[in-house]
């Protein structure tokens, strides 16, 4: 067989060498088979491995790749400076290596703090974390923070701006007050009894609740958000668990004001004066699908949510019957419309029934409509194509002349010719038979004989292939009704 021949051993270690590579393996098996080694370049990277065809393909260590790749991509030093300067940073590099190695800069308005970033981070808008407000604080500079409120911190140890950290206010000395660093200085918070807004006693959480007509059953109050057993004054069998936040709020009593859960007597009873039967035994919340039984019309077991029940919705049926147009009203739309309606009360059943209608204009055809459609204006076509044809036309163009239309066929004797030859015809080539792309072909040529310009016995349906081919052997002018004839009684012979 034929083929390159097999590389030697001292062939594969000389291509390794000459790489800079140190070859680990004893044989060479073939070009696939993968061979460790290890880059002198890149030795604590440690062993990699490689197949002798892609070595000679010029593929080799990942590392020494990676540091090409990234000299080519390499931006200019002067671009990475002005990115700098752009914002009044100054670089204090004087060479740039790659985008994720950290370079030094000081910033204007915090000359004295020893800055780095990277280039990429410099790129998407970062910059002085002290300007940011995003460094992380030494312990020290966050007690000296807490200081310039006479606030003593108690903490050893700072960890970040979210973690609370316990402290002492000079005027309250014998409270526990904790707070983080970002409350303090993003929010503006200060010592709560100082503010007015530190921990109620219990004498006064028991008074707010009696002032929103409550009977607070609580012997000890816990915290701001923990809630507590109490009753209404004006519900007293009902009893209500609130916290003295939402009291504080100005949150009441749920069922003074119907916000509350339903209970189930009073949903069984809804569904009772809509004429249903409640079949579930239990009512979770207003969302929840419930079981009922339309007392009209019982043969099926229906689902409804309370929420539902309340917007208005039911039974399906019993929303169809009310929608159901009277019968009378159907009779008394048709004869608006000027028709005479031959289907009786028992064609109708609803807005999308079939029904006959005779059209008093046009009384030769039995004709079929919904009563949807005629809603919607639909009817006649007679009738609509006597409205909107000729200056009745929404795209007609007054400023054409009678003229201009003759010479273009777009007048409205014209068309109705067109459509009679058609109608005539069934709409089916005289020729072939087919009912693709017809059109009606003059016998004597429209441009000479204005006298038959719109006789339907001058007209004829032909398919666009069948008309094509009469003009390509008579030509387009002067042609008259004995070459059309001579033409069909050939193409039926050939038939």
């Amino acid at each position: 067989m034929g083929g390159r021949p097999k590389p030697t051993w001292e062939e594969v270690v000389k291509l390794f060498e000459k790489r800079d590579y140190i070859l680990l393996e004893t044989e060479y098996v073939n070009s696939k088979v993968k061979m460790q080694y290890i880059c002198r370049k890149h030795e604590e990277e440690g062993i990699q491995s490689i197949g002798y065809s892609n070595i000679k393909k010029g593929i080799g260590c990942k590392y020494c790749g990676r540091e090409v790749t990234a000299e080519k991509q390499k931006l200019d030093f002067h671009v990475v400076k002005e990115a700098f300067e752009k914002d009044g940073y100054t670089l204090l590099e004087n060479n740039y290596i790659k985008n994720n190695v950290p370079m030094s800069y000081s910033c204007p308005h915090h000359p004295e703090k020893s800055l780095k970033i990277t280039y990429a981070d410099r790129k998407n808008g970062k910059g002085c974390p002290y300007c940011a407000n995003v460094v992380k604080y030494t312990i020290e500079e966050v007690k000296e923070i807490f200081g310039q409120s006479g606030y003593i911190l108690l903490e050893k140890e700072y960890k970040n701006n979210r973690t609370h950290m316990q402290y002492i206010c000079p005027h309250h000395p014998d409270k526990k007050l904790e707070m983080t660093l970002k409350s303090y200085v993003v929010k503006g918070s200060r010592c709560p009894y100082c503010s007015g807004v530190g921990r109620a006693s219990f004498e006064q959480v028991k008074s707010a609740f009696n002032n929103s007509k409550f009977v607070l059953l609580e012997d000890e109050y816990k915290s701001l958000n923990s809630k507590m057993k109490c009753y209404c004054i004006n519900h007293p069998e009902i009893i209500q668990f609130k916290t003295y936040h939402s009291i504080r709020k100005g949150h009441g009593c749920t069922y003074c004001k119907g916000l509350a859960k339903h209970r189930y007597e009073d949903v069984k009873a809804k569904f009772e004066d809509k004429n249903y039967t409640l079949i579930s035994k239990e009512y979770k919340h207003n969302q929840s699908k419930l079981k009922y039984r339309c007392n009209i019309h019982s043969d099926k077991v229906r689902t409804i949510s309370y929420h539902s029940l309340l917007a208005g919705h039911g039974c399906s049926d019993c929303a169809f019957d009310n929608s159901r147009m009277d019968f009378a009203n159907v009779k008394s739309l048709f004869e608006s419309k000027n028709y005479t309606l031959v289907s009786t009360a028992k064609d109708y059943k609803n807005c999308y029934s079939v029904l006959l209608y005779i059209c008093k204009k046009h009384p030769e055809e039995i004709r079929e409509i919904t009563y949807d459609r005629v809603r919607d204006n639909h009817g006649c076509f007679e009738c609509y194509m006597e409205r909107n044809r000729g200056e009745n036309h929404p795209k007609w163009n007054h400023d054409k002349t009678m003229e201009e239309r003759i010479v273009d066929r777009s007048y409205p004797e014209y068309h109705r010719w067109r459509t009679d030859v058609f109608i005539r015809d069934s709409r089916t080539c005289r020729c072939c038979g087919s009912t693709k792309n017809i059109v009606a072909h003059h016998k004597d040529g429209y441009g000479w004989c204005r006298e038959r310009r719109t006789d339907i016995e001058n007209g004829v349906t032909l398919c666009s292939e069948c008309h094509t081919d009469f003009h390509n052997i008579y030509g387009n002018l002067n042609n008259t009704e004995q070459q059309y004839n001579e033409w069909i009684t050939r193409k039926r012979a050939l038939n």
